[in-house]
């Protein structure tokens, strides 16, 4: 099944917990390419380099939410 990114980060931004998991398996063969080193995947880089991109996907999702907390102008 080919499902896009855009639908896979709205499931995320919906709460759907599997939906990060998701996303870091889509990019996984990539994360293990730039995590390479001497040929072999450096576990700690790739490791690194999910935390990031988990870190960025929820900024991007916080970014996107509505503020509930803003205060109604007086």
């Amino acid at each position: 099944m080919n499902v896009r990114i855009k639908d896979v980060l709205a499931r995320a931004k919906a709460g759907d917990a599997k939906a990060m998991e998701d996303i870091l398996l889509r990019f996984d063969r990539l994360i293990r390419k730039v995590s390479m080193s001497h040929g072999v995947v450096d576990e700690e880089i790739a490791q690194e380099v999910r935390e990031e991109l988990v870190r960025k996907v929820r900024r991007r999702i916080e970014k996107t939410e509505p503020h509930a907390k803003e205060k109604p102008a007086p």
